[in-house]
């Protein structure tokens, strides 16, 4: 008798509350849902440099992970300062998100959460964040990526220190495919 009020109530719950038990076998994968092919013109390894190719500031390796249902970003410059970035679809918000982390998460812009701004049919994309600096002061910076007509990717990004009056760029680099070098002149 006591199993079969238990099985009333867990019933009755379920009914009430819509509890239902969802299946992965019912739920289309990330790979064939075309929202999560947004950010596809990211995925590669790049060679970070600036916009003349004469420097070259450190590489990144952007790749999907988990089935196409995230995207990850390895960052590694000249210098040893490394960086790591997770992109993930957010169902509740319906926009793409960004947490980048380094190895120094308590300087400036050592960690960043972004929310996607903008897209532009997979050849442009602009990530906004807002946080606070190690004197407390808000900063809003927003980070641009577009695909440029040699198949490179022009990254941007800018930061501003009252609520979006004024913008200064703080980081301008060409993303080209890791071991392409543009072509010299002799």
């Amino acid at each position: 008798m006591r199993v079969l009020l238990v099985r009333i109530v867990v019933h009755a719950l379920i009914v009430l509350f819509g509890i239902t038990k969802v299946s992965a076998q019912n739920i289309a994968p990330c790979n064939a849902d075309p929202v999560f092919a947004q950010l596809d013109f990211l995925i590669g390894d790049w060679e970070v440099q600036n916009e003349t190719g004469t420097n070259t500031f450190g590489n990144t390796t952007i790749e999907k992970v988990i089935d196409g249902c995230a995207i990850t970003e390895k960052w590694s410059d000249n210098t040893g300062f490394d960086g790591m970035s997770l992109f993930y679809y957010s169902t509740n918000e319906q926009t793409w998100k960004q947490v980048w982390v380094t190895q120094t998460p308590k300087a400036f812009g050592g960690v960043k959460e972004a929310t996607m701004n903008r897209s532009a049919n997979g050849t442009r994309v602009q990530f906004d964040s807002s946080y606070r600096s190690s004197t407390g002061q808000q900063v809003m910076d927003r980070s641009i990526i577009s695909v440029q007509s040699n198949g490179t990717l022009l990254h941007l990004i800018e930061i501003s220190f009252d609520s979006g009056s004024t913008w200064t760029e703080s980081f301008k680099a060409i993303y080209r495919p890791a071991n392409t070098r543009p072509a010299t002149v002799n």
